[in-house]
């Protein structure tokens, strides 16, 4: 107690000496202040009246002490209180945590009565936590993380620590590979995500799937890397395996998908000799190779081009379901409908479901006026039969733009919009993708 008395007496004495020959407000005084609890000559006095905690990171692998060996700056000073302000300067070498499992423990001299833990990730907090059971929080994936420990002592015994210490160091969270898919029951139609987390290289990830028959690309996400595993919309109901590997610390996931039974409903379509002619098959081979082309998975851009949950292109009936089955003028032969179609007056704008790259905007035989928009990472959204299109392919779009108007262009019996999502060449359910982001919701 006599060493905090002569410090404080020590304090004001140099405080109102530095300040005689002006005029003393507030901001004068702090300023002061804290120049004075600093400098070279009461600095260490405040340390040894003032010690700051030693705080020890303690885990499986390995222990790590912090005391006053860091850079020490004392805030402020009064009613018997001391800020320390203590910044670790960063060493892989000694600060890396090896698991996302191994808890690592924090044990004090002299333990804090609360515990304020503050999370940055590239300059950003990305969590705010009260510690409860001394132990830090670990973040979700691999990674370089500043963490700050804001520690507050409020005992009034005067032989122990009363104040706050700030502790600010970095710590390298080497994480092991992980793998996620998400969901274990799909429908047709829909997709099943594979996220690869805490991988530092896509080419060190195998999949295989008997899902689908194409390699399985992966795409950079926070944290890893994701992968699109399309459900075709005749795919059997049965289970199916997934296997993942990753070479760079043997890390393997098997699983199981199970793909239940989907009923679609059938349609019987009349249409006019005149529309029916346009139903050549050089017609359907010429428009399906200008879809096939403007929708290679090779083109598509490799990051995501959107940032929110996908929207309906327009608000209408919807007169055809996705993989309806569908037989015109009595052909026993059927079609199946790749996408859905949504009724309403001629002329109502039709928006975009997402944001991307127009790649196609080209008026053909059967679409009628069509637009493709690339969503990236291999995803492309389709719209038929418009009445006009506001873009034309190489612009940019953005989530609910106004792409287009509604018609009956091409092979058409009515006003309607004619919508398709497609990955790697599988058509899949448009109305699974509302309200979704599929790669960060993870579904």
């Amino acid at each position: 107690m006599k060493t905090k008395l002569f410090v404080l007496i020590t304090v004001i004495i140099m405080l109102f000496s530095g300040c005689t020959s002006r005029s003393i407000d507030e901001d004068n005084i702090k300023e002061a202040a804290n120049a004075i609890l600093n400098s070279s000559y009461v600095k260490p006095i405040l340390e040894l009246a003032y010690p700051a905690p030693k705080l020890t990171l303690q885990n499986e692998n390995s222990v790590i002490q912090y005391g006053v060996n860091g850079s020490l700056v004392h805030d402020s000073l009064g009613n018997s209180t001391l800020i320390h302000k203590i910044a670790y300067p960063y060493s892989k070498k000694d600060m890396e945590i090896d698991s996302k499992t191994d808890l690592t423990t924090l044990k004090f001299n002299c333990p804090p009565d609360r515990i304020i833990e503050r999370i940055y990730k590239d300059n950003k907090l990305i969590k705010v936590a009260d510690i409860t059971n001394d132990t830090l929080s670990m973040p979700s994936h691999e990674g370089l993380y500043r963490i700050e420990l804001d520690c507050l002592w409020t005992k009034e015994d005067s032989e122990n620590m009363e104040g706050k210490a700030i502790y600010d160091f970095e710590i390298y969270y080497n994480m092991p590979s992980k793998f996620t898919i998400s969901s274990n029951c799909v429908k047709p139609g829909e997709v099943v995500i594979v996220h690869a987390e805490n991988i530092k290289d896509s080419s060190s990830i195998s999949l295989n799937t008997n899902l689908f028959d194409d390699e399985v690309l992966f795409y950079p996400e926070e944290g890893g890397y994701f992968g699109i595993i399309p459900i075709e919309g005749a795919l059997a109901p049965m289970d199916y395996i997934i296997t993942i590997e990753c070479s760079e610390d043997n890390i393997k996931l098997e699983d199981t998908v199970t793909v239940p039974e989907r009923k679609y409903p059938i349609q019987n379509l009349q249409v006019s000799s005149e529309t029916l002619s346009l139903r050549s098959q050089e017609n359907i081979e010429k428009n399906g190779e200008d879809l096939k082309s403007s929708r290679d998975i090779n083109n598509s851009s490799k990051t995501k081009l959107w940032s929110e949950p996908f929207i309906e292109p327009v608000k209408g009936v919807i007169t055809t379901e996705y993989y309806e089955i569908r037989y015109t003028n009595g052909n026993p032969i059927p079609r199946y409908h790749t996408g859905i179609d949504i009724a309403a007056p001629y002329n109502t704008p039709i928006l975009a479901a997402n944001s991307g790259k127009v790649v196609l905007a080209k008026e053909m035989i059967l679409t009628g006026n069509t637009l493709v928009i690339d969503h990236g990472c291999g995803l492309y959204s389709t719209y038929c039969h418009l009445n006009s299109m506001n873009f034309k392919a190489g612009q940019n779009i953005y989530r609910g733009e106004v792409l287009g108007l509604m018609g009956s262009t091409g092979f058409s019996t009515g006003s309607h919009l004619h919508f398709e999502m497609c990955y790697n060449g599988i058509c899949l359910d448009p109305e699974f993708f509302y309200d979704k982001d599929f790669n960060y919701d993870r579904l």
